[in-house]
């Protein structure tokens, strides 16, 4: 165990503090998580929710964002794995299936429909059907309402809820873009051009699908919602250690205090920040059956 049990003084802190490496994301959320804090639960009138879209470099911090957006704002998170949903029937169940047929055992509409203050996070979108951005949900995001296909009776508000589109699509280019400038409105605007303008960049050279291709995502979700994951350095991962320390000890009750050699052997144990904090947690939880 790299972390000795006594007492720290370091707090846990904001949950979107945890995100590290991704200022303007972090910022943007951030904004949408204070405002909707300062304005309380709104009356029940539709209106668009709040939607992002997260792309780049895998391990980098996109669910989590989303995780972090729902635990600041005390909501539920509905975390959706896209390659769950790539048949075009069960990107249509999500939504509710027509009568007659077998319902899905995640609807959407049932879920927002029980609660409308959640954080739903589409997963790796790129693994989805195409048809998921269809009118369904097309025009769920650009009313804020949206209504069971079983029974059209029944329609979920969804102004208050939070969407997150998360994709390790255009890695290589956010990883060049990253390396040429640290400029993050050059980079906005370099890579903004590269998602959405024609001829759009290729998702990966597994994946040449862009989920851009279909412009009713493109249109629901605009240049401003759209935020670049670049890799993370070793000064990154440090810090996701630090951050995954305080979490896990705070979630288990322990007291803990840590040194830097510490910090950066969990920071050199994976390449990425999912890896990292895995790491922490694994080493942590060994300890304490010891």
């Amino acid at each position: 165990m790299h972390a000795a049990r006594r007492a720290s003084q370091t707090p846990v802190g904001d949950a979107l503090d945890g995100v590290v490496g991704q200022p303007a994301a972090v910022a943007a959320v951030r904004a949408r998580v204070d405002a909707a804090k300062r304005r309380g639960p709104r009356a029940a009138t539709a209106a668009p929710p709040a939607v992002f879209y997260l792309y780049g470099a895998p391990g980098a911090g996109k669910t989590r964002l989303g995780e972090a957006a729902a635990e600041s704002l005390g909501y539920p998170v509905v975390r959706l794995a896209m390659e769950s949903y790539a048949s075009v029937e069960d990107a249509n169940a999500l939504f509710g299936a027509p009568p007659g047929l077998e319902q899905s055992p995640c609807v959407l509409t049932d879920l927002l429909l029980e609660d409308p203050r959640r954080v739903v996070i589409f997963d790796e979108v790129e693994k989805a059907h195409p048809s998921l951005f269809g009118e369904k949900l097309h025009s769920a995001l650009s009313a804020g309402t949206m209504t069971h296909k079983r029974d059209a009776s029944r329609t979920a508000n969804l102004s208050e809820a939070l969407f997150f589109f998360t994709s390790n699509c255009f890695e290589a280019e956010v990883a060049r873009v990253f390396a040429a400038t640290t400029d993050d409105e050059e980079r906005q605007r370099l890579l903004g051009d590269v998602v959405n303008d024609a001829p759009r960049a290729r998702c990966s050279e597994k994946r040449p699908a862009n989920p851009f291709d279909d412009a009713s995502l493109r249109s629901r979700v605009g240049r401003r919602k759209q935020f670049a994951f670049g890799p993370l350095g070793a000064r990154d991962l440090a810090a996701v250690a630090e951050v995954a320390l305080r979490r896990v000890a705070a979630d288990r009750g322990l007291d803990l205090a840590w040194s830097s050699e510490a910090v950066e052997r969990y920071a050199a144990a994976a390449p990425d920040a999912r890896g990292v904090a895995e790491a922490v947690r694994d080493d942590l939880d060994r300890a304490l059956l010891d």
